[in-house]
Parts: C-alpha cells; structure tokens; sequence
C-alpha cells in the first residue's frame, strides 16, 4: 500500500455527490460486506458491487475521473461515490492487485484519448482550418449592431423606470421586468439580462431602498462605461465586455501564459442558472504562494453532469490560465497533479479585516464593476450579534456574516481565533469554509 499518498476524507469522498440522494445512497453502499470485491493499485481503485446487476465501478485518486457499469446519468454515480467512500473510510478494506479486465480497458481508453488530445495540440494551428477574417469581421459587426440596438433600447427603459420612482417600480409586474430582459437576450447581451434581473429582485427585498439604487448603480455604471469603451484600459474593457455578454473561448485562455501554484482548494457552490435550463459551479482556489485567488466557473445544460469538484481543503499543484480582465480572478486549470495534503499556513490570506478592505479598494480603483470579492481571513472569531452572525478579527474590527450554521462555526473556534474564506460582496461575507488547528468545517 502506497503509504505516502494523501488519504481523502470521508467529507471530502462526499464533496463529489452530484445531489444530496446520490450522497444519501452511497453511504449506504459504502458499508462494510456491501462489495463484492474492492481492490486497489494507486492511484486506481476498484471494485464490484451486486445490485439489479453486477455493477463495476473505478476511480482515479490523481485526475479524480470515475468509471461505473450501470445506467445512471449521473455523474458520479452512488456506485462510483460509494467506492471512493469505501476508500476513505478504510484502504485496508482494499486488496492490492494488478488492473486487469475491464479495469485494464478502462485505463487504456483513457490513455489512448489522452494520446489523441496531445497529438491534436501537438499538431496546433497545422491542422486547424483558416479563418474567413472577412466573415468573421461581418458577424461581429453584427453582433456589436444588435448588442448596441439592445442597450439604446435599456437606456429607454431605465429613464422611464427612473421618472416613476423606485416606489412606483415596486409595484410593477414581474413580466414589466422580464420583457426587458427578453429583449436584451434577443440582442446578445445576456450579461445585461441577468442585472435587469438582479434589479427586479433588489426590489422585492426588505431592504429594497438600499438594494435597488445598488443594482441601478451598477447598470448605469455598465452602460457608462460601454459608452466610453476607446478611453477604458485594455483590460477593464475585457471586463466591460463580460458582464454584458461576451464570451472568450477556452482555447484562447489555455493560450495564455500560465501560473503554477500551489493552489489551495476552497468548498465550491452549486446552482441553477436563471434561463432554468443548467447549472453551474463556483469553486474558489488561493495560491499558497503567489496569494492569489482563481475562480473554477463551470456550467452544465439540459441533462448534463457538471464535473466532479476538487476536493476541498487539498492542495492541488497546478498550472491555471487567466480570464482576460482588470482583476483577474476566473481561471482555467491547463493542467494539474494529483492532489496533496498539506497543513494550512498560518499567515495565509489577509491577517485583519483592514488588510481585506485595502485590497478591495485596490480591485475597485481598476474594476469599479466588481462585486463578489473572495475573502480569506485567517484569524478572526464567530460572534452571535442581534441579526445573526459577525467575524471579529484581532484589531477588534467586525463585518456581518452570513453563516449556515453559526452554532457549529463557533463550537469549531471554541472561542479562538479561526481562518475563514467567504465572498464579500460589500455588505457581508457569506462564509463557505473554515479552519480551525487544521480541522475543516465546509
């Protein structure tokens, strides 16, 4: 048995459930006599299960890709995740052989694709097709055409919506909203669609007199700023253009220059898109020694899987590409090891509140259109406060937080100081994961 490789938490075995029944079923599979055989040669594991049929599951511990007999759609399947459960719970319970039979075909598959991918980069422009500049030059002219015809039309909407009165806008109908947001989808302008969006359900809150002229700001400073595009820098205008709608390919980003890290890997969050058609993922990153926080988005249509994540609290070594922007913070993974665990540093991410703030205010000066920041703060304690919950950090500073279980969150600080990573988003931080004497709570 490979002793020196790191051993994956139960927690962690769990983090790649695709839903809260596949991780319900697959602890229940995981127990003790429930396989028929499990095996192991890392950094593969295996193993056969009974069920309708006998069902044959795998998983690599390196590249963290499943491999299961049976049916399902999803991925990974309550086989795939029991077996790595299994894992977790005791790799005792696996006998060391040799791949053979459908594991050894599984393996060479796999191989032979990655063969077949590197050829392709290998072979590079090559092989690829030449570009119709003309044509492609005539589509984007039509496409910046009908974004602009969609913002003409925005600017309308929001002066009427203004002259009414944000008391008058309350009153209006969900279908007054999303016309205009239909409209600007029609234009190619998605990312305009979701802050009309955001707008409407800044209205319907509580605290709507702060929320509202918030999500007006933001609009108004987008449209601003698509209007004065030739005087922006290189860089915030790769950020104007995003949050409108334009997208980069992936191949352009795997093109740029890399960063090679060792990445400290965050809890990720799970969603459905508005269109109600995907999901998608957020999975937050932060350099052990560069500092540096990436952003993993990723995004799954119709009956697809979104991938497995990471698992949160390893360190992955890898080499991450990054989004065209002002601040960049979105990133690609172009390649990666097999993840490691090591013991968190202590002076890992920002020591005091006052240190988090002059690094935001620092991101606003070049992206004033930010607005989730990822925080890592690595010493601060959990107090109960009268409208839920606030971080206190050591200068005596506070910032509320929102926290899914602030009980539990405290009960792991025992009243000590604590490193916490959440998204601040310029009112309170929604705490996603969080240390205590190299204990996780996610």
């Amino acid at each position: 048995m490979d002793t020196t490789r790191p051993r994956l938490t139960p927690e962690q075995a769990l983090q790649f459930a695709p839903d809260a029944s596949a991780a319900q079923n697959a602890q229940k599979l995981a127990k003790p006599g429930q396989w028929q055989i499990l095996r192991c040669r890392p950094p593969v594991i295996w193993g056969e299960i009974q069920g309708s049929a006998l069902y044959k599951a795998a998983f690599d511990l390196d590249t963290l890709e499943f491999k299961c007999s049976c049916p399902s759609r999803k991925q990974p399947c309550k086989h795939g995740l029991a077996l790595v459960l299994s894992w977790a719970q005791g790799a005792e319970r696996f006998e060391e052989a040799e791949p053979g039979g459908w594991v050894s075909e599984w393996l060479a598959k796999r191989q032979a694709a990655a063969d077949k991918k590197s050829a392709k980069a290998a072979a590079g422009d090559e092989a690829a097709k030449p570009v119709d500049a003309a044509a492609q030059a005539k589509r984007l002219a039509a496409r910046e055409k009908k974004v602009q015809g969609g913002m003409d039309e925005l600017r309308i909407w929001l002066d009427d919506l203004l002259r009414g009165g944000l008391a008058h806008a309350r009153t209006l109908s969900g279908s007054h909203f999303e016309r205009m947001a239909g409209r600007l989808v029609d234009a190619q302008a998605a990312g305009l669609a979701a802050l009309v969006q955001e707008l409407a359900g800044a209205l319907r809150l509580a605290h709507w007199q702060q929320a509202a002229p918030q999500a007006l700001a933001r609009l108004g400073l987008l449209l601003e700023s698509h209007a004065r595009q030739p005087s922006l820098p290189p860089e915030f205008q790769a950020d104007v253009r995003t949050l409108i709608g334009w997208t980069v390919g992936q191949d352009e980003v795997l093109a740029t220059p890399p960063l090679a890290d060792d990445w400290l890997v965050l809890s990720h969050r799970d969603g459905d898109l508005d269109t109600g058609n995907g999901r998608f993922r957020r999975q937050w990153l932060w350099g052990r020694n560069s500092g540096r926080a990436a952003l993993l988005l990723s995004f799954a249509f119709g009956g697809q899987n979104l991938n497995p994540p990471f698992p949160a609290g390893m360190t992955l070594p890898a080499r991450l590409c990054w989004y065209p922007s002002a601040t960049p913070s979105r990133a690609l993974v172009q390649q990666h090891d097999a993840p490691q665990s090591l013991p968190l540093p202590a002076t890992l991410g920002y020591a005091t509140l006052a240190d988090a703030l002059d690094a935001q205010a620092a991101q606003l000066a070049l992206n004033p259109l930010l607005h989730l920041l990822p925080w890592l703060l690595n010493a601060v304690i959990p107090v109960p406060a009268d409208q839920g919950w606030v971080l206190r950090d050591s200068a005596g500073q506070a910032v509320p937080a929102l926290v899914d279980d602030g009980w539990s969150l405290l009960a792991l600080s025992g009243g000590l100081p604590l490193c916490v990573f959440g998204e601040w988003d310029g009112e309170r931080l929604r705490v996603l994961d969080a240390w205590c004497d190299g204990e996780m709570l996610a």
